[in-house]
């Protein structure tokens, strides 16, 4: 995998450093984007348990810089999504996030197992 390859999609398999160059931002986006691998590929398991998962293999192997580079990098990625579903929605990102707090007070919603229906 390169710098700017997403990692591979099995979130079967365990982070190796082979995976996350230490490359600052770049760590930080394949971090995040592992974490949301892992979160879709959960099929029947609870999303949130496999990425705790994930997240303890991340910082037995990084410690607690790589949950901050995670950290980091999720907060990236959402930044812009939230940029690009306002623009496709002509919303303000005020106008998403509000919609979003709204989505995420029924979090049994978003934590369903994906496949199991609304929220996957």
């Amino acid at each position: 995998m390169t710098e700017t390859e997403p990692p591979a999609p099995d979130p079967s398999s365990a982070p190796s450093q082979a995976h996350f160059p230490d490359a600052g931002a770049n760590k930080a986006w394949s971090l995040a984007i592992t974490l949301i691998t892992v979160w879709r590929g959960a099929n029947d398991r609870d999303p949130r348990t496999a990425v705790a998962q994930m997240l303890a293999e991340i910082a037995a192997e990084g410690g607690p810089a790589a949950i901050e580079q995670a950290a980091l990098g999720l907060t990236d990625v959402a930044g812009m999504l939230l940029k690009l579903y306002a623009d496709r929605t002509d919303a303000s990102p005020d106008q998403v996030l509000q919609e979003a707090a709204t989505l995420m007070a029924d979090r049994g919603l978003w934590l369903r197992p994906p496949g199991s229906g609304w929220g996957t």
